[in-house]
């Protein structure tokens, strides 16, 4: 029959009957407890013990032993070795000679061949068994002979399995070269080195879990449990050490670390005072854990154990093997085992994280029946439990505790379209050991507008995250940065929620741009040249408006126009005379200066009209005799009257302010005599105590008096 966990084969015992009876047997076995992730682990005795046969009878036959598991035992042209048949007629149990061969998960013995006892009985032993471990093994007999057994229950069970131990390993972070390496090889020295250190606790599950070298009953079985840690992260070139030997729980002083508290110590193993647990490091042992030998063999009285030796390393890194040489299996026993990591001394300071990887050993994934030479026991690749359950102090401060704090409000408010608002929160390691943490985003709605960097890390740090509107629409958006603990020694993968809303309104406006001036001309010319008080200016440039204002030597001057690229303005008559950085501002939007002179008169030509208000043109000329009128920027300060040369004459003129804002009118009769021509008019004026300074000559147009 077959169940979920347990498939058992029942025995059936169809033998034809001789005339005088049958045997009435029962079935026992005595379970072992065994390792779940054994692939060669011993199951109990099997006795068949039989009454109720003819005294001296003769028994012969062949003897068919069925597990629910797969045979492990060694094998040798065919044969298994290990497995004894023995029986039992006169008070003890003489091994029969048989000949015992594997079927899968079937025992054959055959020829057998004995004389049932004086009283009609006997018992039938199997002995050395071994299987694939997991769950419940059991067994049946079935015989094939000249005798007929009646057995009420056939199946027995002969194994229970559950996990060998359970383990905890620290974690360290190392970067930058490393400390100089001891001398001499003690433990002592290791922790004087202050080099980086990590420790794995390993805890039986059962008090006779750790099977010491030497005890295991079958022959050429005389390894005891093997434990491999192996040691990744470790940078190219460092080197790990592991003490020699390893002292237990139940020793007279146990070995420990630096990494589960307390002070750490090399331990002291005493046999005289009974069975404890010992550890030695395997020399030469394989990656698998396999080979190799115990490089520490204790003696007869109490040791104090300080031996240090290097790792093995394989391509995939260092890694140390353990094997139990004592244990006392009347308690549950554990072990702490350090190590320490020297850095080559060219080491760059990218920080690495050491980890440690427990396995029983050797590892491998071959079950069933191996030939002379192979692995036995051997196990399986399993992940271990963490063992901070059994010892209470999962929340021990040695062990590390993921801390969050936001730096400030994690609920934002802000506009579609706007640029990216910026947060922070700290990362600490609140407990020992070496904190590894990861950071995701969590969307509930849409997702998308939130960023984090870095999204990963080890101990502290600061973790910054943008809240990203631009591409919202308005709304409420809510998301979780979630922090994660990563390979946590106690198997707690702790997690902490920081919650991140936004509130996204309606756009803004446009941003006002900053103005810019690219050039200060005259506003009569449209050419560079000094200014003076009273004069217009023209500013040329881009990104001004209505509102844009104007300062020149950091006073006001009044705004004539305004447009997109160019704003015209009246120096204020109170700038001082010399040099002025024009501004122009938009709001709170400043433009850079722009460096004028300024000079007490510069007259410019704004305009000249005929005495009817017309522009003076080629069309439209003034006629000799009469008045002509110029409009002219610049002569505020000048003194009167100004001089007007029309042709080749030169005429005074006195200026008139008019409404126009820095613009004076300056009016003159042409002379009457001069007959139909072009000419130009050039208006020149003197500051006080100064040269004359003249305007650039202005094209007019003259026609003769009459016509």
């Amino acid at each position: 029959m077959k169940t979920r966990t347990v498939w058992v084969l029942a025995v059936l015992l169809v033998i034809a009957a001789p005339a005088w009876g049958t045997l009435q047997c029962v079935l026992t076995a005595v379970p072992l407890q065994v390792s779940a992730e054994g692939l060669a682990e011993p199951v109990g005795d099997v006795v068949l013990a039989c009454a109720g046969g003819v005294p001296l009878n003769r028994i012969t036959g062949t003897l068919q032993f069925t597990l629910s598991r797969k045979l492990a035992n060694y094998t040798q042209e065919g044969n298994l070795l290990g497995i004894t048949l023995s029986v039992d007629t006169i008070g003890i149990y003489l091994p029969l000679p048989v000949n015992i061969r594997p079927l899968e998960n079937y025992v054959v013995m055959e020829g057998i061949d004995f004389n049932l006892s004086a009283q009609g009985t006997f018992k039938l032993k199997l002995s050395g068994v071994r299987a694939d471990a997991g769950g419940t093994t059991t067994a049946a007999l079935q015989f094939y002979g000249n005798e007929q057994f009646l057995v009420p229950s056939p199946v027995v069970t002969v194994a229970v399995a559950q996990p060998t131990m359970q383990a905890t390993s620290t974690a360290t972070a190392v970067s930058g070269p490393g400390p100089v390496r001891p001398t001499f090889l003690d433990f002592s020295n290791m922790i004087g080195s202050q080099a980086p250190s990590v420790t794995t606790r390993v805890t039986e599950s059962w008090g006779a879990a750790f099977v010491p070298r030497g005890t295991n009953i079958t022959v050429a079985l005389q390894t005891g449990v093997r434990i491999m840690i192996k040691y990744s992260g470790v940078p190219r070139d460092s080197h790990v050490f592991g003490p020699d030997a390893i002292a237990g729980s139940s020793a007279l002083q146990p070995t420990t670390g630096l990494n589960f508290g307390g002070n750490p110590t090399g331990g002291l193993y005493n046999p005289v005072l009974g069975q404890s647990l010992l550890l030695s490091r395997v020399r030469g042992a394989a990656a698998d854990g396999s080979g190799g030998y115990p490089y520490f063999i204790p003696g007869y009285g109490p040791q104090t154990l300080f031996g240090v030796g290097e790792a093995e390393y394989s391509p995939e890194g260092p890694y140390l093997v353990y094997e139990v040489l004592d244990s006392n299996t009347a308690m549950i026993e554990n072990a702490q085992i350090p190590a320490w990591i020297f850095l080559p001394s060219d080491l760059p300071n990218a920080v690495s994280v050491v980890k440690q990887t427990v396995s029983l050993a050797p590892i491998s994934d071959v079950s069933g029946t191996v030939p002379v030479g192979g692995a036995i026991p051997r196990y399986r690749l399993t992940t271990m439990q963490t063992d901070c359950g059994y010892h209470g102090d999962c929340n021990a401060p040695y062990f590390p505790k993921l801390k969050i704090t936001p730096t400030g409000p994690t609920a934002y408010t802000a506009a579609s379209g706007s640029g990216a608002q910026i947060g922070n929160i700290l990362v600490h390691n609140d407990g020992g050991s070496v904190l590894e943490w990861q950071a995701t985003v969590r969307y509930r709605s849409q997702t998308g507008w939130l960023s984090i960097f870095p999204d990963h890390g080890v101990d502290k740090a600061t973790l910054r995250y943008d809240v990203l509107a631009k591409n919202l629409a308005p709304g409420k958006y809510e998301a979780d940065i979630i922090f994660q603990l990563l390979s946590s020694p106690t198997g707690v993968l702790s997690e902490v929620v920081v919650p991140v809303t936004v509130d996204v309104t309606l756009p803004l406006p446009p941003p006002i741009p900053m103005p810019v001036i690219r050039e200060v001309v005259s506003a009569a010319t449209r050419w560079a040249m000094p200014a003076a008080p009273g004069s217009l200016i023209t500013l040329l440039g881009s990104n001004f408006e209505e509102r844009t204002s104007v300062t020149v030597g950091g006073k006001a001057a009044r705004v004539v126009l305004a447009g997109p690229n160019e704003i015209t303005a009246e120096v204020p008559m109170d700038s001082l005379i010399g040099g002025a950085a024009v501004i122009a501002t938009t709001l709170d939007k400043v433009s850079q200066g722009y460096w004028i002179d300024i000079v007490p008169v510069s007259p410019g030509t704004m305009a000249v009209l005929n005495e009817n208000g017309e522009p003076n043109l080629l069309d439209r000329p003034v006629e000799a005799g009469k008045q002509l009128d110029i409009y002219v920027t610049g002569i505020r300060l000048a003194q009167q009257p100004v001089s007007v040369k029309i042709h080749d004459r030169y005429l005074d003129g006195v200026p008139r302010t008019i409404d126009q804002v820095g613009v004076d009118q300056v009016s003159i009769i042409v002379p009457a005599d001069f007959p139909t021509m072009p000419s130009v008019v050039v208006v020149c004026a003197k500051p006080l105590g100064g040269e004359a300074v003249c305007a650039h000559p202005r094209d007019i147009w003259i026609k003769a008096a009459g016509q």
